[in-house]
């Protein structure tokens, strides 16, 4: 495949690719906008601003995803004794 087929999907601007996927995380567990906030220990505002592609994430925010999208998948079977 082309490096040009790869870029007709996805967007052209890192910052609303990335808040594309954490809209999609967000909504794939089932969180609104404020739930999602209070996990990741950010404000609202903030979700919102990444999810629009208004602002890039910073590496903490994207830290703070990747712990809660774990913690919400795990299972009982899954939790450290």
């Amino acid at each position: 495949m082309s490096e040009g087929a790869d870029q007709a999907r996805e967007p052209a601007n890192g910052a609303v690719y990335f808040g594309e996927e954490t809209k999609a995380l967000r909504e794939a567990l089932l969180l609104s906008q404020e739930q999602f906030a209070d996990k990741l220990h950010y404000r609202q505002a903030q979700v919102s601003k990444v999810e629009n592609g208004a602002v890039l994430a910073s590496e903490a925010f994207a830290e703070a995803m990747d712990r809660v999208a774990a913690r919400q998948a795990c299972t009982p079977d899954c939790a450290p004794s």
